[in-house]
């Protein structure tokens, strides 16, 4: 999947960054809002190797699901069983179109 260099939801615009690891382990991606910078990591915090393009196309979907939410101002933003679940469901919808 091509990802882009930026988007916009709502006013803000995101610019996206990737970065080798980002500073939590588990994490594969962090928006700061207040910048509208997305930070998507290339490498696991755990192992140090490069993620799958499917961890990494879920880690954009998962960042962008996080910017609709707050952007509709949703509760559940703060969901990250829920925002996972939709980020894995768009990934694969990318994934998988048939045009």
């Amino acid at each position: 999947m091509l990802k882009p260099k930026s988007f916009r939801v709502g006013k803000r615009k995101y610019q996206l960054t990737e970065w080798r690891n980002i500073a939590n382990p588990i994490s594969k991606g962090r928006i700061f809002y207040d910048t509208g910078v997305i930070l998507l990591s290339t490498h696991s915090g755990y192992t140090g190797k490069p993620l799958s393009v499917g961890e990494r196309n879920t880690a954009f979907w998962h960042e962008t699901v996080h910017a609709i939410l707050r952007d509709m101002k949703s509760p559940k933003n703060r969901d990250e069983v829920f925002v996972e679940g939709i980020a894995r469901r768009l990934a694969q919808v990318v994934a998988t179109a048939e045009f």
